[in-house]
């Protein structure tokens, strides 16, 4: 499950923040979609290879997805396992340091 908050006056856990409104309003204008279809447009344009050709979107995209990979990498080892096997690898290897 995905917990999307779009800013912390909603009262909840700051650290359930995945994207910043900042970074929302930000694809919204570079994908010229409103907010409400920003996610099914994201997982369109991610599950292709094209938008790593467009300079804008890799720069809009580049801190929130590392920072998104770095969190699932966190959880995941935390919780024990990362659902993939570059996760497992990633997480093995960093536990044993």
């Amino acid at each position: 499950m995905v917990v999307i908050v779009h800013t912390t006056e909603t009262g909840e856990d700051p650290e359930q923040l995945l994207l910043t409104t900042y970074e929302l309003a930000n694809m919204s204008v570079v994908f010229n979609v409103p907010e409400m279809v920003l996610f099914s447009v994201l997982r369109d344009v991610l599950s292709g290879e094209e938008w790593i050709d467009q300079p804008q979107v890799v720069s809009t995209l580049q801190a929130p997805l590392l920072r998104l990979c770095a969190r699932y990498l966190y959880v995941e080892k935390k919780r024990g396992y990362a659902l993939n096997p570059v996760g497992k690898l990633t997480s093995s290897s960093s536990s044993s340091s």
